[in-house]
């Protein structure tokens, strides 16, 4: 009796011990689940690894001996690249950086996206294809304050400071106050928006820019959108072909210039030459929210097709184009034929002109005057403005 009572409290344990056993393996499965809907990740997006860094970035020491399985969110280049171009188009119509990004339904911060940008940056210089690890990035122990001078920084310098951020940033776990450059202190507002310009031009040109252009923090949440009373007014940027001489077109576009700051707008000497009015769509410091405004000595029937074309309206975006003639060109105004110009060495052959050359402008939405000259600064001014209003 007492031996077949201890076979029946042996049998007992045993099944009570494989409950456990069930019970613990269906828990464990739990809460894996409930960590990846915790961090909102899809399956396309994530990879299960054992994660060290993450406890490292966010300030645990590197002699700690607990290692945490983890579900990570990678990005790729191309995500991070559309991500760095909505940031550059925030900041040029709110004039601040936002609180977060969002990604493949994932809310990054900003520090943890200058984490992301710099080491994409890397990653395309080397030409390599490699989805970014998110990482947990603190931010910044203070806000420093932004002493950078306008000018531009080369590629060899730009993808050093990229570097030398990242390396902070994977040391650390936070971003960093601020960073030397050739052009004094950038701080970290101003490098989230520097580096998000360089992938953004990338992403457009499919090459990484030579240099780029760097102004003060203070100036470019600034230029980006004068106000008046309640009215938003859009920044200008102007080109001119060569018409009379240096001198003269320079003066011409300062004299347009301060015309335009005395109605509120502010307006930049975008260069003269011939090739300038496309050159500027592809400039990375041209916000998409400008008007781009050209200035002409002749109406070229080539250079006003091509504003019909796709490859100039997708380079436009949502831009707005404006054109200016000054008194001594064609008036395009009723016109039923301008003819090829004479000097039209870039059209094909079968290109002869254009018909109602002004309808054309208006019906793909750009503004243009006519008769431009020190007299009728102001009144080609105010037809800006109306653009600049809009």
């Amino acid at each position: 009796m007492t031996m077949g009572a201890l076979k029946i409290k042996r049998k007992s344990i045993m099944a009570f011990l494989f409950l456990i056993a069930i019970a613990l393996f269906f828990s464990t499965g739990t809460a894996f689940a409930a960590t990846n809907v915790a961090n909102g990740n899809s399956s396309q997006n994530t990879s299960v690894i054992t994660n060290t860094t993450k406890n490292i970035a966010a300030g645990s020491p590197e002699s700690t001996s607990t290692v945490t399985t983890n579900t990570q969110i990678k990005f790729t280049n191309a995500e991070i690249n559309n991500a760095s171009a909505r940031i550059v188009n925030f900041v040029q119509i709110d004039q601040r950086l936002p609180n977060y990004v969002t990604i493949s339904n994932s809310e990054v911060t900003m520090p943890e996206f200058l984490q992301l940008i710099t080491a994409n940056l890397l990653n395309i210089n080397k030409t390599l294809n490699t989805s970014v690890i998110l990482k947990t990035v603190n931010n910044p122990t203070i806000n420093s304050t932004d002493t950078v001078k306008s000018g531009n920084i080369q590629k060899s310098e730009y993808l050093n400071i990229a570097n030398s951020v990242l390396t902070f940033i994977n040391a650390n776990g936070r971003a960093p106050n601020c960073v030397t450059t050739s052009l004094n202190s950038m701080n970290f507002d101003n490098l989230i928006y520097t580096f998000s310009k360089i992938l953004n031009f990338q992403m457009t040109n499919q090459k990484l820019p030579n240099y780029v252009s760097v102004q003060p923090w203070t100036i470019i949440i600034q230029k980006n959108a004068s106000s008046e009373g309640n009215i938003v007014l859009r920044p200008v940027y102007i080109v001119s072909d060569n018409i009379n001489s240096l001198q003269a077109d320079t003066a011409r576009i300062d004299d347009l210039i301060s015309t335009l700051a005395n109605l509120g707008i502010t307006a930049y000497d975008m260069g003269i030459g011939p090739d300038t009015h496309d050159s500027v769509l592809s400039n990375p410091n041209v916000p998409s929210n400008a008007v781009i405004v050209e200035i002409y000595g002749g109406a070229d029937a080539g250079v006003i097709a091509e504003k019909g074309d796709t490859w100039y309206k997708d380079l436009l975006g949502t831009r707005s184009d404006f054109i200016i003639y000054t008194s001594g060109a064609t008036n395009i105004t009723s016109l039923a034929w301008l003819p090829r110009a004479s000097d039209d060495n870039y059209d094909p052959v079968s290109f002869t002109g254009i018909a109602d050359p002004a309808q054309f402008l208006l019906d793909n939405e750009i503004q243009y005057y006519y008769g431009l000259t020190t007299d009728t600064m102001i009144q080609c001014a105010e037809a800006i403005y109306k653009v600049a209003a809009s």
